[in-house]
């Protein structure tokens, strides 16, 4: 076990669905004292926010001020950097911490793809470690292949939900939405749905720009909040079955895939890649093509089937924590 009692760690990430916080929470347990910078700007205040849809020519300037200003503030010698993602960490910044950290271990953390995240390949040089989610970007870079990682409901919960489906509005996810409401309603199976979107932007996508993802939505099934993370750790807890539709162009595995291993829920998905995994296997698993989504009779009729504690062990945040910061 990596031991980073009394360790300092400036952990950069992104704000998403508090797995930034859970992370610095656990690494707190350990012992480590942990700074935490967040690096999607546009979601920690409406000026960020304003300047990266509406004044994008000051985006990297913001972006430079928002680090720099932050690594004044922390006066301790650092001894770890753990980046993830830093699709907004520009080489000016790299290397001013490389100068201000000089003896620290630089580790990267990629769980976007590079196709959503082409900075990724910009800022690797600077790093000691750099591991990915995507097993193409780890072969084609020579970075470590390395899952996600699980956060369970902390309370005890029966597994009431048939059904989930929880997601962001898209065409294909609303296609998917309004088959599974007649598959479930044949199958005599509960659904719970949660699909998401701003508020504004489906008043503007279904009734000015008449978007058809929009248009084939029923109004009673869209969300105009996001779950709270806790929230959602409830609803897969209580799920027996968790219906997944994973962009096509994404190779690792959802943090969704992930959370359902954890929380024992069946996984209907159309991500092909997860047959290489050693967590799939046919009688917790479905995977369909398409949006031609499906609910076969075993996945709710047949109890999940447990597997080796090794594996939940690994896929723990635990054993994410481990991997990422090991030094071997």
């Amino acid at each position: 076990m990596i031991n980073i009692k009394n360790k300092s760690i400036l952990l950069i990430a992104p704000k998403f669905f508090n797995y930034e916080v859970f992370i610095k929470e656990r690494l707190e347990s350990k012992g480590a004292k942990v700074f935490l910078i967040y690096e999607n700007l546009d979601e920690i205040n409406i000026l960020y926010r304003f300047v990266y849809v509406y004044l994008k020519k000051l985006k990297q300037r913001i972006s430079n001020h928002h680090y720099n200003s932050s690594l004044k503030r922390i006066k301790e010698k650092i001894d770890i950097v753990l980046v993830i993602r830093g699709s907004s960490i520009t080489e000016l910044i790299m290397d001013k911490m490389h100068n201000k950290y000089p003896d620290a271990f630089f580790v990267m953390y990629q769980w976007d793809s590079i196709k959503n995240n082409k900075n990724a390949e910009l800022i690797a040089k600077y790093f000691n470690k750099c591991l990915t989610f995507d097993k193409d970007d780890a072969r084609n870079k020579n970075w470590q292949y390395r899952p996600l990682f699980y956060v369970r409901s902390t309370k005890n919960i029966n597994k009431d939900i048939d059904v989930a489906y929880i997601c962001s509005i898209h065409s294909e996810r609303i296609q998917i939405l309004n088959k599974l409401i007649n598959i479930c309603k044949d199958k005599k199976l509960s659904l719970f749905t949660h699909v998401f979107t701003k508020r504004i932007i489906y008043l503007k996508r279904k009734y000015l720009d008449k978007a058809q993802e929009y248009m084939i939505a029923e109004n009673k099934y869209i969300k105009f909040y996001s779950l709270s993370s806790n929230n959602l750790f409830d609803i897969y807890a209580r799920s027996k079955i968790v219906v997944d539709y994973t962009n096509p162009n994404q190779k690792g595995l959802t943090m969704r895939t992930i959370e359902c291993l954890g929380n024992n829920c069946k996984l209907v998905t159309n991500n092909s890649n997860l047959k290489d995994e050693n967590i799939f296997n046919d009688s917790n698993y479905y995977i369909y093509q398409g949006t031609n989504v499906e609910i076969p009779d075993y996945l709710s009729s047949e109890p999940y089937e447990e597997l080796n504690k090794a594996i939940y062990d690994y896929y723990s945040l635990d054993g994410w924590i481990e991997t990422i910061l090991e030094t071997k």
